[in-house]
């Protein structure tokens, strides 16, 4: 069975927006430390692995979402004051699963970790199509 589809970065790049843009976008930018990632955010913390060669065309990222700051950053947050902003990306290439901290603030990315062990990562959506098909 072929697993692999030329349709799944698009695939699952609209499903990452689709889960991630609201109804109601009158503001581009987060307005709080704790605002899920924009669609914008997600654009850019993809553009920054890829920039730094770990991830392709073919490597799923199982899961994009935001790394929350820590607490007492937001407890001082203000309105229209800065705050840092971090993602945390799970990605599966050549075997090996991966935990990559994005810092958006200055495009770079903060920490990576190998997961370790037998466990599996949130299965991705052409895994889910090929466990129907079976």
């Amino acid at each position: 069975m072929n697993l692999q589809n030329p349709a799944r970065p698009f695939v699952a790049a609209a499903c990452l927006l689709a889960l991630t843009l609201s109804f109601d976008d009158a503001e581009s930018a987060p307005q709080h430390p704790l605002d899920a990632l924009e669609a914008e955010e997600i654009i850019q913390t993809t553009a920054i692995l890829r920039a730094n060669g770990h991830v392709d065309d073919q490597t799923p990222i199982l899961s994009l979402t935001l790394e929350p700051p820590a607490k007492n950053e937001v407890l001082a947050w203000e309105p229209d004051k800065d705050f840092s902003r971090l993602a945390r990306a799970i990605v599966r290439r050549e075997r090996i699963n991966r935990e990559f901290i994005i810092d958006l603030n200055t495009n770079s990315i903060a920490s990576v970790e190998e997961v370790p062990g037998p466990g599996q990562p949130p299965i991705a959506l052409d895994e889910q199509f090929a466990a129907i098909e079976i």
